[in-house]
């Protein structure tokens, strides 16, 4: 929504005064990795998330640690968390074979 909640914690942490820019409505804020995971791990079709994520495409999305000029700190997340994902697939295959 347009607020840089690093910053304003950072202020807040050394006693400084936060000034918030008047919030953004009709803004996604998308982790994508992290939500798909809780997701599935509540047992939400795949279906229905596919279904959700493509009506969000029509707002203005805030990515959780991408930005333009420096993408590595996303391409590293998105990196760890599909080596997360495939890991708890794995594990949950493992346990479902005899």
């Amino acid at each position: 929504c347009g607020i840089n909640n690093i910053l304003a914690c950072t202020l807040a942490a050394y006693g400084e005064k936060v000034h918030f820019a008047p919030q953004k409505n009709h803004r996604v804020y998308l982790n994508f990795f992290g939500d798909l995971v809780a997701r599935l791990e509540n047992h939400e079709r795949l279906i229905d998330i596919v279904r959700l994520y493509a009506r969000l495409l029509k707002y203005p999305r805030s990515g959780a640690v991408f930005y333009w000029r420096d993408p590595r700190p996303a391409l590293h997340y998105s990196w760890s968390a599909i080596r997360n994902i495939v890991y708890r697939i794995g594990k949950k295959l493992a346990r479902m074979s005899p």
